[in-house]
């Protein structure tokens, strides 16, 4: 069948397996109803469900460019600096 094009994806597959004897575990990532590959989950500022562990980048979101990457990075920095900060302070 002739084409004048043909797009292709691959998966995008969180590499996260140091985290893993944590109990952090790679879900599946959807966006558009697709399945793009797996991310790791976090709450605001890059909080996992292990207390004191962030993640951020394209571990958790697949889809990021590299400058969407590197601020969410400076974010998850800046909270876990308030969190230390705070964590001091009590």
């Amino acid at each position: 069948m002739p084409v004048d094009a043909l797009v292709l994806m691959g998966r995008i597959e969180a590499r996260a397996d140091a985290l893993a004897p944590l109990g952090l575990k790679p879900v599946d990532f959807e966006a558009n109803g697709h399945r793009f590959g797996t991310h790791l989950p976090s709450g605001p500022g890059g909080a996992t469900t292990v207390p004191g562990v962030y993640v951020a980048g394209n571990v958790t979101d697949p889809m990021a460019t590299v400058i969407a990457a590197v601020a969410a990075g400076v974010s998850t920095a800046g909270m876990l600096n308030m969190d230390l900060v705070m964590e001091d302070a009590a």
